[in-house]
C-alpha cells in the first residue's frame, strides 16, 4: 500500500508541476528531465507487476497442465481397474468350473477305486477257489487259459483307467492352482491401482487448491494493473501536454510496419489474450515477425523511448497539435527520447516484450491524451 501511495504522490507532483508550464511552449529541458525521472519510477512498479503477472500466469499454465495430466492418469487407472475387475470375474468363473471338474474327477476316482478294491477283495477271498471255478467252468484247457487271461486283462484295464483318472485329476488340480495364482495377482494389481487412484485424487485436490490461489493472486495483480493503467493514462496526458511549438501538419499517416498490414486485433473492447478478461484495447495489433522494422507514422519528436509496464519496450512520438503515436512490445528501440524523426524512419523493431502472446506491433494514436481508433489515421 505504501508503494502505491508513493506512486500516486509522484503522479500528483507531476501534475502539480504541469500546471506551472505554459501551454504555448515546451517545458524546459530541466523540467522534462524531472518528469521523465518521475515516470521511470512509476514505470519500475509497472515492470515489477508485469514480471509477477508473467510468473503467476506461467505457474497457472503449469498447474493446468498437471491437472490435465492427472485427470488423464485417473481415467487410465479407472479403465485399467475396470478391465481387471472383468478379468477377475472371468477368472473366478473359470475357477468355479475347474473346481466342479476337480470334484467330478475325484468322485470318479473314488468310485473306480471302490470298484477295483471290491474286485480285489473278492479275488482275495475266493483265492484258489476262484481259479478252481474257472478251471471247472472251462470247457477245455484252452478255454481255461482264455478265461484267466480275461480276468488279468480286466484287472490291468481297471488299474490303467485309475491311473489315467488320477493324472486327469492332477491336471485339473494344476489348473486350479494356476487360476488361483492368476486371481491373486489380479487382486493385488487392482489393490495397487486403487492406491494409485487415491494418491492421484489427493494430488488433484492439492492442485485444484493451488489453481484457486493462483487465480486469486492473478486477480489481485490485475486490480493493481488497472490502477497502473489509470496512472498510465495520466502520464499520457502529461506527455501530451508537453507540446512543442510545432503544429500538426495533417495528412495521412503511413502504416508503421512496411510490408505487414494485417490487423489481428482491432481497436475497442475485447477479451484479453493473456488475462482472459474483457478490457479496452486502446490500439490495433499488427501481425509482423520478430525483428521487422517499425517506422514513424509521421514526422515528429520522440518523447518516450524505454520500457513502459505491460507495453514492454515503447516508442512515443509527438507529431504536434496534440497528436501522439505509440509503438509497443518492441524487441529493440532504435531512437532515443528527444530525437527528431521523419515519416518512414525506422524507430524500433517488432518484438513481444511486456504482456504479449507473440511477436506483433501494438500501435496507438492519441489525440489530446485520449485514445482514438488508429485505422482512419493510417493508409496502407
Amino acid at each position: 500500500m505504501k508503494k502505491w501511495i508513493a506512486v500516486l504522490v509522484a503522479v500528483a507532483l507531476v501534475f502539480g508541476a504541469v500546471g506551472t508550464v505554459g501551454s504555448e511552449s515546451w517545458a524546459s529541458s530541466q523540467d522534462l528531465k524531472k518528469y521523465q525521472e518521475q515516470l521511470k519510477k512509476l514505470q519500475s512498479d509497472m515492470k515489477r507487476i508485469d514480471e509477477q503477472q508473467r510468473k503467476l500466469t506461467s505457474n497457472q499454465k503449469s498447474v493446468v497442465k498437471k491437472i490435465g495430466s492427472i485427470e488423464d492418469s485417473i481415467r487410465s487407472v479407472e479403465a485399467e481397474m475396470e478391465s481387471i475387475a472383468e478379468q477377475i470375474e472371468m477368472t473366478e468363473g473359470t475357477l468355479n468350473t475347474t473346481l466342479m471338474e476337480l470334484a467330478n474327477a475325484e468322485s470318479k476316482i473314488v468310485e473306480k477305486k471302490d470298484t477295483l478294491n471290491q474286485r480285489l477283495r473278492v479275488m482275495y477271498k475266493t483265492g484258489h477257489v476262484g481259479y478252481l471255478e474257472v478251471l471247472l467252468g472251462s470247457f477245455n484247457f484252452e478255454d481255461m487259459l482264455s478265461r484267466m487271461d480275461m480276468l488279468q486283462k480286466i484287472y490291468e484295464h481297471d488299474t490303467t483307467l485309475l491311473e489315467y483318472m488320477q493324472q486327469q485329476r492332477d491336471l485339473v488340480e494344476e489348473k486350479k492352482k494356476s487360476l488361483e495364482e492368476q486371481k491373486a495377482s489380479l487382486v493385488s494389481l487392482k489393490t495397487n491401482l486403487s492406491s494409485k487412484q487415491v494418491k492421484l485424487s489427493s494430488d488433484l485436490v492439492s492442485l485444484d487448491a493451488e489453481q484457486k490461489n493462483l487465480k486469486k493472486d492473478i486477480k489481485a495483480l490485475e486490480a493493481q494493473e488497472d490502477r497502473l493503467n489509470e496512472d498510465a493514462k495520466k502520464i499520457t496526458s502529461l506527455i501530451a501536454s508537453l507540446k512543442t511549438n510545432e503544429k500538426y501538419v495533417g495528412g495521412k499517416m503511413m502504416f508503421p510496419t512496411p510490408g505487414y498490414t494485417r490487423i489481428t486485433s482491432p481497436f475497442g473492447n475485447r477479451l484479453h489474450p493473456v488475462y482472459k478478461t474483457y478490457k479496452m484495447h486502446t490500439g490495433i495489433d499488427i501481425a509482423a515477425p520478430s525483428g521487422a522494422k517499425i517506422v514513424a507514422a509521421l514526422d515528429g519528436t520522440v518523447i518516450y523511448s524505454d520500457w513502459f509496464g505491460g507495453y514492454g519496450k515503447v516508442i512515443m512520438i509527438d507529431h504536434g497539435g496534440g497528436i501522439v503515436t505509440l509503438y509497443a512490445h518492441c524487441s529493440s528501440l532504435v531512437v532515443k527520447s528527444g530525437t527528431k524523426v521523419t515519416k518512414g524512419q525506422t524507430v524500433a523493431k517488432v518484438g513481444t516484450t511486456g504482456v504479449s502472446t507473440g511477436a506483433h506491433l501494438h500501435f496507438e494514436v492519441r489525440q489530446n491524451g485520449k485514445y482514438v481508433n488508429p485505422v482512419p489515421w493510417v493508409s496502407k
